[in-house]
């Protein structure tokens, strides 16, 4: 026997058992609480994700829906306001309208004492409206008037008969004169193209 050492006395069988029996029952309960506590953290993580996912799905299917939403909103009020119109039309791309050079010379404009006198094809002239007035140029044709300075383009409607003054081709209703920018001038030298389509 070693100096110092303490003899040691057996444990009996009923002592081990008891002393494991405690160890094992501690160890086990908490075991327990992290089981338990992990197991609602799992649940929890996995509810927070699934929510996240959700919510992100409605926000891109809200975003991809509503402008065919708002097609069809605006297709109902104007199938409201006009019975017999499809709801949505498409919008499409229009090539320019053929047209064939019918000459150039001096525009001017009508004076605004003239609003309200009839017109060669019979309506009253309106300075609010785009027409214009030509000598031989066929009533209802449409014509493109461009001002040979600013580059500047107008379509009018011929309604009227005129200028008989000098060398003028072309009388211009108030509203085509000043879209070409030419009120202040008084005059402006212009090309005529009249669309054929």
């Amino acid at each position: 026997m070693l100096p110092n050492a303490r003899p040691t006395t057996p444990k009996t069988s009923a002592q081990t058992e008891t002393r494991s029996t405690a160890l094992d029952s501690e160890p086990m309960s908490v075991r327990r609480l992290v089981g338990a506590l992990g197991g609602a953290l799992t649940v929890g993580l996995l509810g927070f994700l699934l929510v996240t996912a959700r919510v992100a799905h409605e926000e891109s299917t809200a975003f991809e829906t509503a402008p065919a939403a708002a097609a069809g909103i605006a297709g109902q009020r104007s199938s409201s306001a006009e019975p017999g119109a499809s709801a949505a039309k498409p919008v499409r791309q229009t090539a320019p309208e053929p047209a064939r050079e019918v000459g150039a010379g001096e525009a001017s404009f009508y004076h605004s004492s003239l609003e309200g006198r009839p017109t060669a094809s019979g309506e009253p002239y309106r300075s609010t409206r785009l027409t214009a007035a030509h000598r031989t140029l066929p009533l209802g044709s449409k014509v493109r008037v461009t001002d040979l300075a600013s580059g500047k383009a107008v379509t009018v409607r011929i309604n009227d008969r005129g200028p008989f003054h000098g060398r003028r081709v072309i009388d211009l209703s108030d509203a085509a004169a000043r879209q070409l920018g030419m009120v202040s001038r008084g005059t402006a030298r212009v090309s005529l193209e009249l669309l054929t389509s």
